[in-house]
């Protein structure tokens, strides 16, 4: 039968024992590196714990994002960019992922690009939910005349109507001159 894993207090403990037979130094230096160890291990941890974090929190929220997550870390090629020493198996999963966050966030090398990974997919992530959210809208660039711009200012403001809500209303009415049918 394996021993259970120990307490992280033990852990601690442990460290500080060994730390403090293995330097002869100043009882207040010893502190000082202890307080150094401990920040960077913290920080360390930091990025996988923030990733995994949104993970949780996204997915608790959205059925979709499990499958968005792996469609867009597959198109990056995310698991092939990390170092991380676990094999990964064919299936989707999360639980999956978030080992394979967690083991790469113990390679320094992996550090900047977990972040810069979570960062994009972040933005990604509101974007998507941003246009979903704009069902049978669609953004159109184009350009007007200045002259233009500025009559449809001017019309909005009478109006009190914002400008793309009063391009559909002149679409609507110009259909209506011509006797072309609204479709919805």
């Amino acid at each position: 039968m394996p021993h259970p894993l120990p307490t992280p207090s033990y852990i601690i403990e442990a460290l500080i024992f060994n730390f403090d037979c293995a330097f002869i130094a100043p009882t207040s230096l010893k502190v000082k590196l202890l307080e150094i160890f401990q920040s960077m291990l913290l920080q360390s941890t930091d990025c996988s714990k923030s990733f995994i974090s949104f993970i949780n929190n996204e997915f608790k929220e959205n059925n979709e994002f499990e499958e968005w997550i792996y469609n867009y870390l597959q198109k990056i090629n995310f698991l092939n960019a990390i170092r991380h020493d676990y094999v990964l198996p064919r299936y989707r999963n999360l639980d999956v992922l978030k080992v394979a966050i967690r083991t790469a966030s113990n390679y320094s090398q992996n550090e900047y690009y977990l972040k810069h990974t979570l960062s994009t997919i972040k933005s990604a992530w509101s974007q998507k939910k941003h246009r979903d959210s704009k069902n049978g809208r669609k953004a159109c660039n184009f350009q007007i005349s200045e002259r233009h711009i500025g009559l449809l200012n001017e019309l909005s403001q009478l109006k009190r109507r914002r400008k793309n809500e009063m391009l559909e209303i002149l679409i609507e009415d110009a259909c209506e001159d011509v006797g072309i049918k609204k479709t919805s």
